[in-house]
């Protein structure tokens, strides 16, 4: 009966976060709020969950309550220039509105922005592409949830994990050390961003008031998986509104779906989704793509300005001699996996994929030459050949995480949505042995409570 009783009043407290905060928690995701509740409780002083659970449900919702759950229902997981596409991309849309105008102002915001990170690469981003651009024609917004991020955000101090993607050099420049392992943003680049409190599950956007109205460009990553499907289509009807016409909406590749982005023309890739704003309103839901399509690269809009980068030799890794190959194959295959990430980002993809091919022939137990493979072939819209490395890499590495994630996206791409399932289920399966904040193996840029976020997304986007 006990066990009844709590399961009842879970699904209770469920509904109402839902319903108060947006924050839904599916039946996939219960684990994930039992763990949230119990933080809750310690951080309140309660003896137990379930009393937390009780307040939660008792009387009306006020502040303390959505501030609460704001600290611990969410994943606080960010860092500096974090999935680098979609800064290349701000950077290309402001040099083609300077080239068109050298007086244009920019308007940007960080939707979701956690502690700042992303707001702050943003003008971080910036300065070093466009360092003639005055600080008074860019204004950055960062909105969050959480008052305990925002306030982080606003301090500007970091840590080195912050700093984990970042070119040193960058934060040699843009930082200063403020003890106890801190570094302080240079006041320059923080008063460049402005930090408010927006919940996006209420209308209080687009406005002029709060600086959501006549945006260029809106990132929102990692948020969208937070709502439940009819909450996502009023939030990004929203956000579009918010945009002027070309202007672009960056979210994460496990948010995206066609139907909910009417009025948009989409840009695919692996690490993130780019929305490109139509001109006027929003058209009829087209028929859904494949969830990874080309082109590989954004589209840019119309004048951009682009240095020619260059592009380097096709891949000419040659096999070493049969008694050396044991010492040498891990510094073989790095090179190849090197050469490999330089032609897929000059947009050579199946350069990219043939040095793979041909590295894979000479160490074929080297996993990690057909995860890579796996993920150039994603983000070329090639999913069955995508689906042939995922194979390999399964059968050398049958618990990779990252393994089964890949393969329920690529399954997913060629409809196959039962195949999808299983897949994303397994990966599910294997991230439940991980602490939240623990990194998933093979994926530099994953925590297991991100990557838990986005696989529950997928199952009930596949179901």
């Amino acid at each position: 009966m006990e066990s009844i009783e709590a399961a009842n009043r879970m699904e209770l407290v469920a509904r109402r976060v839902e319903a108060e905060t947006g924050l839904r928690f599916s039946a996939a995701r219960r684990r994930d709020l039992g763990n949230g509740l119990r933080r809750m409780a310690e951080a309140r002083g309660e003896g137990r969950a379930g009393a937390l659970a009780d307040w939660l449900l008792a009387g009306p919702w006020d502040q303390d309550k959505a501030d609460l759950c704001a600290r611990h229902l969410t994943v606080g997981e960010t860092y500096f220039f974090r999935e680098p596409r979609g800064f290349a991309l701000l950077c290309d849309y402001a040099r083609a509105r300077l080239a068109a105008d050298p007086r244009s102002a920019l308007r940007l915001w960080s939707a979701g922005c956690c502690t700042g990170e992303e707001a702050y690469s943003m003008a971080i981003a910036l300065r070093e592409a466009l360092p003639a651009l005055a600080p008074g024609q860019v204004s950055i917004l960062g909105t969050d949830l959480n008052p305990a991020s925002l306030a982080h955000a606003r301090a500007g101090l970091y840590r080195q994990w912050s700093f984990r993607r970042t070119v040193p050099s960058l934060r040699e420049r843009y930082f200063t050390p403020a003890g106890a392992g801190q570094y302080a943003l240079v006041p320059a680049i923080r008063e460049q961003v402005r930090f408010a409190q927006l919940n996006l599950v209420l209308p209080l956007y687009p406005s002029a008031a709060n600086g959501t109205a006549g945006l260029d460009i809106i990132f929102c990553r990692n948020v969208l998986m937070y709502f439940s499907r009819p909450l996502m289509a009023q939030v990004i009807a929203r956000l579009r509104a918010c945009l002027v016409d070309g202007g672009w909406l960056v979210v994460n590749p496990s948010e995206a779906c066609a139907e909910l982005f009417a009025g948009f023309s989409a840009t695919y890739h692996p690490d993130a989704v780019f929305y490109q704003k139509t001109a006027g309103p929003a058209a009829a839901p087209p028929a859904p793509p494949a969830p990874l399509a080309p082109p590989v690269r954004p589209r840019r809009p119309p004048g951009a300005v682009t240095a020619q980068a260059a592009v380097p030799r096709p891949c000419t890794v040659s096999a070493p001699a049969p008694a050396t190959l044991h010492a040498t194959a891990a510094s073989g295959y790095q090179a190849a996996l090197r050469q490999a990430e330089q032609l897929a980002g000059a947009g050579d993809g199946s350069a990219a994929l043939h040095c793979l091919a041909r590295a894979a022939n000479q160490w074929p137990l080297a996993a990690q030459l057909h995860q890579t493979a796996a993920q150039i072939a994603l983000e070329q819209g090639m999913a069955a050949a995508a689906r042939r490395h995922l194979q390999r890499l399964l059968y050398l590495e049958p618990e990779s995480i990252i393994g089964h994630y890949l393969d329920g996206v690529a399954q997913a791409a060629l409809e196959r949505r039962a195949a999808a399932r299983r897949a994303f289920s397994a990966a599910a399966a294997l991230l439940a042995a991980l602490p939240a904040d623990a990194p998933v193996p093979g994926a530099r840029d994953w925590q297991a409570g991100a990557l838990r976020l986005s696989v529950a997304g997928w199952l009930e986007r596949t179901a």
